[in-house]
């Protein structure tokens, strides 16, 4: 009977290895799947936007590609309600992508409606609030000032290079 348990126990103590050893093969095959995923996944795009420094950067993954200076809402602070000149802060979308050149804006200045005020081109932000974007300018002077009703304004040339890295879903985030 004395044999019969050392038997039961060194085979106990083998299966034990031999487990130990499975769960270390799946283990490393786990970091080995990860890292060979990783390295063929693009990185995800994103904007960050930094009020207080008006400055607009865009991301690959962690590497900046590019940051350029911008304009934000009139008034600091988040934005409370619609019309109150605020940009808000937060993380959104990229909802959708405009051809804006011929649209027309009355910034209520006295100079009446501006043909091509959103510059080339108008990304929506899904923000919870109507009309709030990233957009080019036709007041390339603007730029660096708290100024707008509450959208990100660029240059025209910068919103172009944007444009051509970003479509729909884009994570965008505001900060102050």
């Amino acid at each position: 009977m004395h044999m019969f348990l050392e038997r039961e126990l060194e085979a106990a103590r083998y299966l034990c290895q031999l487990l130990l050893i499975l769960m270390l093969g799946v283990i490393c095959s786990f970091f080995e799947m990860r890292e060979a995923f990783a390295s063929h996944v693009e990185p995800s795009p994103q904007i960050v936007i930094e009020k207080s420094k008006f400055l607009l950067s865009f991301y690959e993954g962690r590497t900046a590609v590019f940051s350029f200076p911008i304009a934000v809402g009139l008034y600091s602070g988040n934005k409370k309600k619609g019309g109150d000149m605020r940009t808000p802060t937060g993380h959104f979308v990229v909802e959708s992508i405009h051809d804006s050149r011929h649209w027309v804006h009355d910034f209520k200045d006295g100079k009446g409606p501006i043909k091509g005020a959103y510059g080339p081109w108008f990304i929506r932000l899904k923000t919870g609030w109507s009309g709030i974007g990233i957009h080019g300018t036709h007041a390339p002077d603007s730029i660096g000032k708290k100024t707008t009703e509450g959208c990100v304004r660029l240059l025209n040339e910068h919103i172009e290079l944007l444009v051509k890295r970003i479509q729909p879903g884009v994570l965008v985030t505001i900060k102050e």
